[in-house]
């Protein structure tokens, strides 16, 4: 997992704790894979899962990470997408983007 080596890169051996203090992580898959086959497509699900799971790891490495360290993390989406897969208008469906 590419996140893992990255982020594995910078953990202090002794204490296990992330010696980066901030981690900025854009994934241009699922936007890729909109705008070839839009978000109702059998790509789209399958990208989906895939960035589930790896959202899941992130997230149970921070819930497992020593108490003393500080990690809060953001996920947001930059854009919503129209049924044919476009963006950059004004309808609900191209600016509503998810926040969790």
């Amino acid at each position: 997992r590419l996140l893992d080596r990255l982020t594995g890169l910078n953990i202090d051996p002794t204490t296990k704790v992330p010696l980066f203090e901030l981690m900025v992580s854009h994934f241009l898959g699922v936007d890729h894979v909109g705008h070839t086959y839009g978000p109702n497509n059998p790509h789209m699900e399958r990208k989906l899962q895939q960035m589930d799971s790896m959202l899941s790891s992130t997230l149970d490495r921070i819930d497992n990470a020593p108490e003393k360290s500080c990690i809060v993390a953001f996920v947001l989406g930059d854009h919503g997408m129209t049924e044919d897969g476009n963006h950059g208008g004004g309808t609900s469906e191209e600016v509503n983007a998810g926040l969790f």
